[in-house]
Parts: structure tokens; sequence; C-alpha cells
């Protein structure tokens, strides 16, 4: 999990929920709640707002830091945030984005242009633990 990758221990998935359902209702979570939520627990998180400087370059510069990144795809009639592990640079030299759903307790793969039409330079952000 990411939080103990950066050193929180103690702290699940449940619980990020719960801060979040605590202080806002049930009508989704937006980029401001997740940094909320996150700071909270302890973590200085970086927001990136959707904007066309959120590229593919930016976005490979920050996870190639050994960073991940919470990134927000538009599923079509809502919007979803999942982590981005990794950008991995196959044999064929297209990128293979590594993804990883908390929510669903999923992780898949998605191709470059699939992760591109479903991210459309939306929201992301970036965690470091407090020093």
């Amino acid at each position: 999990m990411i939080l103990e990758s950066k050193g929180i221990e103690g702290f699940t998935p449940d619980k990020i929920s719960q801060l979040l359902l605590d202080k806002y209702q049930s009508t989704g979570t937006t980029t401001s709640d997740l940094k909320y939520a996150m700071t909270e627990i302890g973590l200085t998180t970086r927001v990136f707002q959707n904007s066309s400087t959120n590229t593919l370059l930016r976005l490979q510069r920050l996870v190639d830091k050994d960073n991940p990144a919470i990134v927000q795809l538009n599923m079509g009639n809502n919007y979803h945030f999942v982590v981005l592990d990794e950008i991995v640079a196959m044999p064929n030299k297209e990128l293979l984005f590594k993804i990883r759903d908390p929510a669903k307790g999923v992780h898949y793969g998605l191709k470059q242009s699939d992760f591109e039409s479903l991210w459309q330079h939306g929201d992301l952000l970036v965690t470091k633990p407090r020093n």
C-alpha cells in the first residue's frame, strides 16, 4: 500500500474512506477531499489540477521518482481515482501504465492510448511523508 511504502503504518484504505465519510457526503470524492484525508493521516500531498500542463512527461517524471501518483480517470459517467504505480517502456517502445484500484481491489495495466483517453490530463496527486 502507498502508506506503508512511505513509512506510514496503521492506515488502511478503510480508514481513509472513513475520514472521507466523516467529513463529506456520499456524492463522490473530489481531489480536495482526497488531499484532506491524506493530510489528516500525515502525508504531504501535492495536487496538480486538471490542466494542459498535466502532461505524460510530467507524470512520468513524478512516477519515475519512485513515487506513485493518484490520478483521476474519466470512466464515462463518473470520475474515479486510481493509483498509478509505474510507467513501463515496453520492448515495442509503447508505454504501459501499471494501475492499482484500491476501491475495487484490482491491479491492471493500460496501454498509453487507453490511459490517455481515460485520464485526459485530469487531476493528479503525489504524496510524500511529513519529515
